[in-house]
């Protein structure tokens, strides 16, 4: 890793998380959103829920 790569990725960093930590939370998010918009879709129903 270079110094100018180094200074990149420590950028990046949400402060006190490393890049690997920074990464994880980010997938993490991105897939909590997924889930989050599919369970107030349409496409999802619970049994015996009435939808309004």
């Amino acid at each position: 890793m270079t110094g100018i790569d180094l200074q990149k990725s420590q950028n990046y960093n949400e402060p006190g998380l490393t890049l690997h930590e920074s990464v994880f939370l980010e997938i993490l998010v991105t897939e909590f959103r997924k889930v989050s918009e599919f369970l107030n879709s349409k496409e999802f129903s619970v049994p015996g829920h009435i939808a309004l």
